[in-house]
């Protein structure tokens, strides 16, 4: 049974700490590798602003990634995405750049088959 899992992993990720940013000025970034029933973020927290976001599909099928905001950690999907999806082949990994405000957001797979919740604080 995949929920106790899931509720499981949201009260860890709550409990992650937020990443500086790189001390040399550099990006920040958050690493999500996506399968065929799943999306594994590399941290549960990110700070505001910029943010360099690599895809890694590691299933056998295409995916599509959405960052969609909640009202709640690990509440449910509120309106449109917070930024263009991205669209992974199978076996393929693909970065893009995305801006997030504070707030609570749903990484969502294409297929709806996986979500799992993530946190800008202010």
């Amino acid at each position: 049974m995949r929920t106790p899992t899931l509720v499981f992993f949201a009260l860890a990720v709550a409990l992650l700490p937020v990443a500086p940013a790189a001390a040399s000025g550099g990006e920040r970034s958050l690493r999500v590798q996506v399968g065929d029933w799943d999306v594994v973020p590399s941290r549960g927290a990110v700070p505001p602003g910029p943010l360099r976001l690599t895809v890694e599909n590691l299933g056998r099928l295409a995916h599509e990634l959405e960052i969609v905001p909640t009202t709640t950690f690990g509440g449910r999907r509120l309106g449109h995405a917070a930024a263009p999806p991205v669209v992974v082949g199978a076996g393929e990994t693909r970065s893009v750049r995305v801006t997030l405000m504070p707030g609570f957001y749903l990484l969502v797979e294409s297929a709806g088959r996986a979500a799992v919740p993530i946190l800008v604080p202010a």
